[in-house]
């Protein structure tokens, strides 16, 4: 049985009630390779000491979520660390190498509570309720208090001082988060999304009115 799914693009990530981490479809395969394959059934996902080390058949032990973003996915164990295989253009896995051969551990991150991904571009909420992220950053979707109008963020730092989030979200080019008094969104707005009446891009934070 599976507990936990999630898709992006052609591919699925899952977790199954054994503990065991699958992908399958077009994508990074976490099988020791910097190459896209196809796999057309359920196919484990293996971890490796490093993006260019080892490759070790063995699987990430106490799996609790998965997330997929555009060429990278993310899986987030029952100890608050997050692991992530695939490419690592832009950094939305911090600080690993271009190329994440098998599923490895991001050494700039930890005590996560839940994970989101985007197009290149990872988001993490903690434990004390603060949200970081990494990756590309053109809409400022990681980047809305760290510094003015970033490509990218090289490794995981906090978006904002703001430490009652609960609950985030992201789509291809934004961020969503539900805090203790109420949504709060950031990022590309194109086509409204950011929710603030208006398409017009927005480099700070909002709060949705629902008024």
């Amino acid at each position: 049985d599976i507990m936990d799914i999630d898709a992006y693009r052609r591919q699925i990530l899952a977790i199954d009630t054994a503990g065991n981490t699958l992908v399958w479809g077009e994508g990074y395969c976490s099988d020791g390779t910097d190459s896209m394959a196809v796999k057309t059934f359920p196919t484990p996902v293996n971890l490796t000491s490093n993006g260019y080390g080892t490759y070790y058949n063995e699987k990430i032990n106490n799996p609790v979520s998965v997330v997929r973003g555009k060429n990278h996915n993310l899986i987030l164990d029952k100890y608050g660390d997050v692991w992530g295989f695939g490419s690592n253009s832009n950094y939305p896995m911090g600080s690993l190498s271009p190329k994440v051969r098998a599923a490895t551990k991001m050494e700039d991150i930890s005590n996560v509570k839940q994970v989101a991904a985007g197009a290149e571009f990872s988001v993490f909420l903690k434990e004390d309720g603060t949200i970081w992220g990494t990756g590309k950053s053109d809409k400022q979707q990681v980047s809305v208090e760290v510094m003015k109008d970033p490509i990218y963020i090289g490794y995981p730092m906090p978006i904002t001082d703001k430490n009652d989030f609960i609950s985030v979200a992201a789509g291809e080019d934004f961020v969503a988060a539900i805090a203790s008094d109420g949504v709060y969104t950031w990022g590309g707005n194109s086509d409204g999304q950011l929710g603030i009446n208006s398409t017009a891009y927005s480099g700070s934070m909002s709060k949705v009115s629902f008024d």
